[in-house]
């Protein structure tokens, strides 16, 4: 039964025209089931483009069988871990849907980690196969091999394999595509291409969906190693729904995703991958965002049109000296999240593309969407706000040490109507893996408590004001880095900024903000100008008096500003 919103919530009497308040979501339908229909109607739609190439549903659905019927013939069975460590390439849908399609539970990992990190979620999730590039195979991987006891098979697979052939040919040579020159050979070894030459269908699997898992998703890393979120077939599924009912106005065919965000993290995953399977739209390709040149110019070529992304990499877009000179009118909606949208992003980038831009939040314990800034052409959005709750989402704002309730709507100026943020419903994940005590934390009575702070306003709109640990006290004020990073966006030869609270001897906290600037203005403003600025623009109790210059705020792969980081450097 599917978990509906009883009654009347505050951001009910301000929901957005065409997207109901509770869906009907289907609990007997698995991400496989939702993949094999789409492409029983529409074999010749695209399904994803490449560097170029573009291939359809029908292609991939083939391919999708002879991979899966591989895994199987390989010993793989119905819940058993797949780790993938591939970037944005057509390998990731081939190797997921496969998986899927299998029976087996897929575990991403971020392509950039080390040695140390991918071996403790390989051995933490105990994968049985392994899913990954050549190039990341030799420079992580191969050292460890050893220490990783539960792999039976390394499925190696390499960037070259879907590009066109004078393309890779040429890249060979020039030596501009990462590869293993040599690849190990044995028993524990297989390629990708060559399980794709299967013959037949996989056997067919049966999910409880709401108790198997389709992917275990790590996630956190800033308090102790990450830990695995359990993502049930029904989880996702779900958030596909919610997503899809609130981008309103879609057309199978017509639309393409930007899957700039890594596949590894549930928001590109979800948002841009899955999401356009589920509008029966093309995926494009991106596996290297930080190339500004080559996604803005992709994006013009195969026309995107909706766009998951990140306040960094929206910037990145707004900055770039040639980003003007292309039209990127095609794109028409566009996701922020994973950290709060400056306002000066969001207008610069609807300013050059037409698009609109809105802020939302989730969680990966979340699938991950749980609020959204309305879409639709004439409905009302709050910049600064990540907007109002999903259909059939619930939402509390609580007491963070008893959890009691905190009655809404609350107040900017107030912080006593602000408090911990949580959240019921469908897409809630089942807990952590083999982390129990985290599990009970976290997760009661179906609620997930986020550790966010944040407040409802009078229409229902949710403002996120920051992390529970991050807040910094003041001389006695409650300071919230992100709001200061957000006012400082405002400065003009800012590009990033990340806030932090440093403590003096006598243990008193300050704010600091690292900052870094656009290329324009390297050199030319000072650490006096920008706290001349912030003198005139912050309130006197919040804007920071200690600011440092740097290169490069340290961001996550998906943009968030890595106060850890800065902490460590601080404390160097």
């Amino acid at each position: 039964m599917t978990f509906k919103v009883e009654g009347e919530r505050i951001w009910h009497q301000h929901y957005p025209e065409g997207v109901p308040k509770n869906l009907d979501i289907p609990d007997d339908i698995s991400i496989d089931d939702i993949f094999k229909e789409t492409a029983a109607k529409y074999p010749d739609f695209p399904v994803m483009s490449f560097k170029g190439q573009t291939w359809t549903y029908k292609w991939l659905d083939d391919q999708v069988d002879r991979f899966a019927k591989s895994l199987q013939d390989m010993g793989l069975q119905k819940g058993d871990r797949v780790a993938i460590n591939v970037p944005n390439t057509p390998q990731y849908l081939i190797g997921f849907f496969g998986v899927m399609r299998a029976g087996g539970v897929v575990s991403p990992i971020v392509p950039l980690q080390k040695a140390a990190e991918i071996r403790h979620q390989i051995n933490d999730s105990g994968s049985k196969f392994f899913i990954i590039f050549d190039a990341f195979f030799e420079e992580e991987v191969q050292k460890i091999v050893d220490e990783l006891p539960t792999v039976e098979k390394f499925i190696l697979t390499g960037m070259g394999e879907y590009l066109k052939p004078l393309i890779r040919i040429l890249g060979n040579l020039l030596g501009k595509i990462p590869r293993m020159k040599k690849w190990p050979e044995g028993p524990r070894y297989a390629k990708f291409q060559d399980l794709l030459q299967s013959e037949g269908k996989p056997k067919p699997v049966k999910f409880d969906t709401k108790k198997d898992l389709a992917v275990l998703m790590y996630t956190g890393g800033t308090t102790g190693l990450p830990k695995g979120a359990m993502l049930s077939q029904y989880n996702l599924v779900s958030n596909l729904y919610q997503c899809a009912a609130w981008i309103v106005g879609t057309k199978p065919g017509e639309e393409a995703t930007v899957g700039a965000l890594p596949f590894s993290h549930i928001f590109g995953l979800t948002t841009m991958m899955m999401m356009a399977i589920k509008l029966g739209g093309k995926c494009i390709l991106i596996p290297n965002p930080r190339d500004i040149p080559d996604l803005i110019k992709t994006i013009v070529k195969e026309k995107g049109t909706l766009f998951s992304g990140v306040n960094a990499l929206f910037n990145r877009i707004n900055n770039h000296p040639k980003a003007k000179k292309f039209d990127l009118s095609t794109l028409r909606s566009a996701l922020s999240g994973a950290g709060p949208l400056a306002k000066d992003v969001q207008e610069k980038f609807e300013a050059m593309t037409g698009a609109r831009i809105v802020e939302g939040y989730g969680l990966t314990e979340t699938s991950p969407v749980v609020f959204a800034n309305p879409l639709g052409e004439n409905a009302k959005r709050k910049i600064g706000t990540v907007g109002m709750a999903f259909p059939n989402t619930d939402c509390k704002i609580v007491d963070p040490e008893t959890k009691e309730e905190i009655p809404q709507p609350g107040k900017e100026d107030d912080i006593s109507t602000h408090g911990e943020i949580a959240i019921k419903g469908p897409q809630v994940f089942l807990g952590y893996y083999n982390r129990p005590d985290a599990t009970k934390k976290d997760l009661r009575d179906g609620w997930v408590y986020t550790g966010d702070i944040g407040y409802f306003d009078e229409e229902g709109y949710l403002h996120i004001m920051d992390r529970m640990k991050d807040m910094i006290k003041y001389k006695g004020h409650s300071v919230y880095p992100r709001e200061v990073e957000d006012l400082m966006y405002q400065y003009e030869p800012i590009n990033e900024v990340g806030v932090i609270g440093v403590k003096n001897e006598k243990g008193e906290e300050n704010i600091k903000a690292f900052v870094s600037l656009k290329p324009e203005y390297k050199g030319k403003v000072s650490v006096e100008d920008i706290q001349n600025w912030c003198k005139d623009n912050i309130a006197g109790y919040k804007w920071p008096r200690i600011i440092e210059i740097i290169d490069e705020v340290p961001t996550t792969n998906v943009g968030k500003v890595l106060r850890r980081k800065l902490r460590e450097r601080e404390e160097e």
